[in-house]
């Protein structure tokens, strides 16, 4: 099983557009679980509204350690076997410390200007750095992205896998 952990799956902003992309793509969607903000009701995948909006633990980071127990409790009493777990909207990457035991890999999609917002405050800049121990890939949408996440991350500590290019 692959968890999504993504705003929605509606097409409506940059993040759930990407997700709807992969979804449509994916050959098997039995196998795959959207923990989110928001349910779309026309796509039928299982999709849990255990999530705020991403902005929101940007925004204040100590609301993870209210949340996430509501998403600990999710994965322990689901009868899922978890594989991956791919972060769709980078202010969800805080959640990672706590439940980066339940998946085999665990993924970032890094978004343009979102995959930086998170190193920009003090606030959220420490739970950041922590989070990203926990990275195994992050994959990465542009040339710009690529270039300021290698000023941030330590290109040894995490493999970076890139997708596709921004175009002009």
């Amino acid at each position: 099983m692959i968890v999504f952990f993504c705003d929605s799956i509606n097409s409506n902003t940059g993040w759930s557009s990407y997700l709807h992309s992969i979804y449509k793509c994916l050959n098997n969607k039995k196998k795959i679980i959207i923990i989110c903000h928001k349910i779309n009701k026309n796509i039928k995948v299982k999709q849990y509204p255990l999530l705020r909006h991403p902005l929101d633990y940007s925004n204040n980071p100590f609301l993870i350690f209210i949340d996430v127990f509501k998403v600990i409790f999710f994965l322990k009493r689901s009868n899922y076997i978890f594989l991956n777990l791919h972060i769709i909207c980078e202010p969800y990457v805080l959640f990672l410390p706590f439940i980066y035991k339940f998946f085999k890999k665990n993924f970032l999609t890094a978004h343009g200007s979102y995959s930086l917002i998170l190193n920009r405050s003090l606030r959220t800049k420490f739970f950041f750095k922590i989070a990203l121990r926990f990275i195994n890939q992050v994959i990465y949408v542009s040339e710009y992205t690529k270039e300021k996440l290698y000023i941030i991350y330590n290109s040894n500590q995490i493999k970076k896998v890139e997708i596709g290019r921004a175009h002009v």
